[in-house]
């Protein structure tokens, strides 16, 4: 009798610890990609972020993958910072200047769209140093997406990447 009333507690037990670990709802694809929607948006909103590429698509060539040589553009306190590596045309490049795209500079022209449907940011602006650059970044769900860049003296090149908060180092 005794091991009868063991067997059936244990019964009792692992039916209530089922229908707990049931009852406990486990979220969907489209509620994981909001979130992340949500976090990557916050990200450019707050204007401090780094977009690192990964890979480089010059105009007219093959894909370029950039793990050994990796490229940047910062964004902090309304100021960008790139330097990216650069395949492609050159029309004017200063005598022993850099061959990738190095700049400096105050933002401007800031646009944000959002597209909640397709959870993407396309997220562009324009830096003036040595020539003006013309950034335009799409940004995915995640964080990754494409980033372009025009410049006068060069031709057009897109890079593969990611978007990453940049955490202040004086905190």
């Amino acid at each position: 009798m005794k091991s009868m009333l063991n067997s059936i507690l244990v019964m009792v037990l692992l039916l209530v610890t089922i229908g707990n670990v049931k009852g406990q709802k486990k979220k969907s694809k489209k509620e994981i990609r909001a979130e992340k929607f949500i976090e990557t948006q916050k990200i450019l909103d707050e204007g401090m972020f780094e977009f690192d590429v990964e890979r480089a698509f010059p105009q007219g060539g093959r894909s370029i993958d950039l793990t050994n040589n990796p490229g940047f553009v910062r964004v902090k306190d309304g100021n960008a910072e790139g330097d990216l590596p650069f395949f492609g045309r050159a029309y004017r490049v200063d005598y022993g200047g850099d061959a990738g795209i190095n700049f400096e500079g105050k933002v401007e022209e800031l646009k944000s769209v959002k597209n909640d449907k397709k959870q993407r940011v396309t997220y562009s602006f324009k830096v003036k140093d040595k020539d003006v650059y013309n950034i335009t970044m799409e940004v995915g769900y995640d964080g990754s997406g494409s980033l372009s860049v025009t410049s006068n003296d060069r031709s057009f090149i897109s890079y593969h990447g990611k978007v990453s908060e940049i955490i202040n180092e004086e905190e």
